[in-house]
């Protein structure tokens, strides 16, 4: 199990290459484990025997140091914490961006259904630009050959007229 802050919003997580500790509650010392718990403030946390601080919200003074080794004082407490549980207000504001992403991403979908939708159209145009090309190119070696010249309409509106040369 990778051992983590327990600090508000504290991301540190072990890492040897950091020159982070880790240190359990003092559970077996309820009055010491108190004042911890109150530090961290965090609304109904109750520390496991998992539950550690990462060094980082003590102070220096906090700390001694016993054959090379870094040590937590008997009755250390932590007092350096940059964050603070959210507010309601924070809480519902958060709600509401949720439900505002949520709606965004909806009409991006639909942008994109929209958008797949015209490039489809798109294709079948340039597709039917390609053909009349290829029958204008047609008429065109036509007409030099026969030495008759027509001009060439949609028949869906109009009728295919000869030009007289």
């Amino acid at each position: 199990m990778v051992q983590s802050c327990s600090a508000y919003r504290c991301r540190n997580r072990y890492d040897k290459e950091k020159p982070i500790s880790f240190h359990k509650f003092p559970l077996t010392r309820p009055d010491l484990c108190k004042k911890w718990e109150a530090a961290v403030k965090r609304k109904n946390f109750k520390p496991t025997k998992y539950s550690s601080i990462c060094s980082e919200h003590f102070t220096p003074d906090c700390f001694k140091r016993e054959c090379n080794n870094k040590l937590l004082k008997e009755n250390a407490v932590p007092t350096i914490f940059c964050y603070t549980e959210p507010s309601e207000k924070m809480q519902e504001d958060t709600v509401h961006q949720r439900k505002r992403i949520q709606q965004l991403e909806e009409q991006v979908e639909k942008l994109r259904k929209k958008l797949k939708t015209a490039q489809q159209r798109c294709r079948r145009q340039e597709r039917q630009i390609e053909k009349l090309r290829e029958i204008v190119q047609f008429q065109k070696e036509k007409d030099i050959v026969s030495g008759k010249g027509y001009v060439i309409l949609p028949n869906d509106y109009f009728e295919i007229v000869e030009v007289p040369a």
